[in-house]
């Protein structure tokens, strides 16, 4: 396989970073498209370097291939931590090439925790079936959520 590199973003990435999660939001594995000053505010989140967000770009040959999102909480089903895995994208002609695995792997080893989630459209078998490889189980409940103005 290539070689992967994977690496947190930096100020000078905000154009790559857009344009990877724009493309992100624009397909079915999203239920909707986000307003572009989420996108932005996210990227501005990620330079501070803080404990609850973080973004990578994944790159092969030179080329940012993908974009990856964590984020972090204290789980009290888990009592302790867990990692969401917020976004995953990575460029059609680089799909299937185990970017995503190494993703995961990736951030399981660096940022410990006592569990990792994530959320997945059925739309996406492929997403499912890597999330399952790893070792994701669906949960038998559904999630809501009561979005603020702000």
């Amino acid at each position: 396989m290539k070689d992967l590199f994977i690496r947190p973003v930096k100020k000078e990435d905000e154009q790559v970073y857009m344009e990877l999660i724009r493309s992100f939001y624009n397909t079915d594995a999203v239920i909707a498209p986000l307003p572009e000053e989420y996108h932005l505010r996210n990227f501005a989140e990620a330079l501070k370097d803080g404990p609850f967000f973080k973004v990578f770009l994944l790159e092969m040959e030179g080329k940012s291939v993908g974009v990856g999102q964590i984020s972090f909480r204290y789980g009290s089903e888990v009592g302790g931590m867990e990692c969401w895995f917020e976004d995953l994208y990575i460029l059609e002609e680089y799909r299937s090439l185990g970017i995503g695995g190494r993703f995961m792997d990736y951030v399981k080893e660096r940022f410990p925790a006592n569990r990792y989630r994530l959320e997945v459209e059925d739309t996406n078998p492929r997403a499912v079936a890597l999330y399952e490889k790893k070792g994701f189980t669906t949960l038998p409940y559904k999630q809501m959520i009561c979005d603020l103005k702000g």
